[in-house]
């Protein structure tokens, strides 16, 4: 995606093609989304391929007519600069980048300033500290974060992906975070002994688990909270 983003840059810059609107919006729409959550990519590159195409085709295109009318030459050679000028932003955005400034200065960045704050660092460093295995109950905005960093011994009860996810199983995931009467005896049906729950969103069913008795908070921050089953399920 950075190189075809890359890509894009260049060939808007020196396409004899006309920018629409249309497209302008298209593209930093999209892009935005894609920002604010990757799976946003699958929509912005088909159309950012696109628009490549159609720059591409013309530059090109451009290019076979020749360049040698004074001015064309001229306008070659104001290109050039402007290519200069390109090429110096895109480094400087590059360069304070995380990655960037990891190659460039071998600075390593401080991770948890480089994610969300309401990532569950904290809650993920607990559960790799007292060795958490088998099935856990977890909100399913957690999930993806619990799959990437989490310990490989948990099995995570939803993410994102919901529509991968067993009509069943999802239907007692919502059970469960909307405090049904059988919350319980579903967590008991699935040998969970440790639920994960974002903050403050699921305070009440942290709150709801904690005076049922038979929970107890083993980590608790201000965005994530885990609960763990005080006589665990055999």
């Amino acid at each position: 995606a950075a190189v075809l983003a890359l890509l894009l840059v260049i060939a808007s810059r020196f396409t004899p093609r006309r920018i629409a609107t249309a497209e302008v919006l298209l593209l930093v729409g999209l892009g935005t989304a894609a920002l604010w959550s990757s799976r946003m990519v699958i929509w912005w590159a088909p159309v950012a391929a696109y628009y490549l195409a159609l720059h591409g085709a013309a530059i090109w295109g451009k290019k076979l007519k020749g360049l040698t009318e004074p001015d064309e030459e001229r306008a070659l050679r104001y290109g050039g600069k402007w290519t200069i000028v390109t090429v110096g932003v895109i480094w400087i955005c590059f360069a304070i980048t995380p990655i960037g400034s990891q190659i460039l200065h071998g600075k390593q960045v401080d991770f948890a300033k480089s994610v969300s704050s309401v990532t569950p660092i904290g809650a993920v460093n607990y559960l790799k500290e007292k060795q958490i295995k088998g099935q856990i109950f977890n909100s399913m905005e957690l999930g993806d974060y619990l799959l990437w960093d989490g310990p490989k011994e948990i099995a995570v009860f939803a993410n994102s992906h919901v529509h991968l996810l067993p009509h069943e199983v999802w239907d007692h995931y919502l059970r469960v975070v909307n405090l049904s009467s059988d919350a319980e005896e579903l967590l008991g049906r699935y040998g969970v002994n440790t639920v994960v729950l974002d903050l403050p969103r699921r305070n009440n069913l942290m709150r709801r688990l904690e005076n049922d008795g038979e929970w107890r908070v083993g980590y608790k921050d201000g965005s994530s909270v885990v609960l763990l089953r005080n006589k665990p399920l055999q």
